[in-house]
């Protein structure tokens, strides 16, 4: 599901390992994506579209095959003015005692812009369909509700003025039992002067 063409539609068959994988065309374009299960076992699926769309939108399925519109436009948006005002993309949901918490990357503009940053918000749902930005925000320098982390750290490129050098997106969270606390991984860009170095930074609470 790693290409944004990628689409479950009713008919499709089964996977079949001896076969190269299919692409097809179809009602939803389903690009960086997080899934989650209600507690009347049905799937929830959140993704954004890919190409110019900025938003997340929800779609659901009891059968993981066959996806249904589950909300009638995007369940989560940029908002004008603030630290995701051009663009939010790649939810992870998580459940903890009832509550559902959405983490996504949002961006103030374009990544070639060297004025462009990209964060980490949080929104939260009690039922998988009403999303509310978190309404506090602890991203120094950054406006509006949600902002929960930058990674502006000593060993990243964060504000050296090039291209993508802000870059902190696409949350991956999940709760470790071993030591009992949750754990988000991002992408971050290494401050290695001269060369692009994308890895995975991880972060705890």
């Amino acid at each position: 599901m790693d290409q944004y063409s990628s689409v479950f539609i009713e008919g499709t068959l089964d996977c079949d390992p001896s076969k190269a994988p299919a692409f097809l065309d179809g009602p939803f374009q389903i690009a960086d994506h997080a899934w989650a299960q209600d507690a009347s076992g049905v799937y929830h699926l959140f993704h954004h579209a890919g190409g110019t769309s900025q938003h997340v939108f929800h779609l659901k399925t009891t059968d993981m095959k066959n996806l249904t519109l589950a909300s009638s436009g995007a369940v989560l948006s940029p908002s004008a003015g603030a630290w995701d005002s051009h663009a939010i993309w790649a939810p992870s949901v998580v459940e903890a005692d009832g509550m559902y918490f959405m983490f996504y990357s949002g961006t103030t503009g374009p990544g070639p812009d060297p004025q462009a940053v990209q964060r980490i918000g949080v929104a939260t749902s009690t039922d998988l369909v009403q999303w509310a930005k978190h309404p506090t925000n602890d991203c120094p320098g950054a406006v509006g509700d949600g902002c929960v982390y930058d990674c502006d750290e000593a060993w990243t490129a964060w504000g050296n003025g090039g291209d993508y050098d802000a870059q902190c997106r696409d949350p991956f969270v999940l709760w470790d039992a071993e030591r009992g606390h949750w754990v988000m991984f991002v992408t971050v860009r290494l401050d290695v002067p001269g060369s692009w170095s994308d890895e995975i930074g991880r972060a705890h609470v």
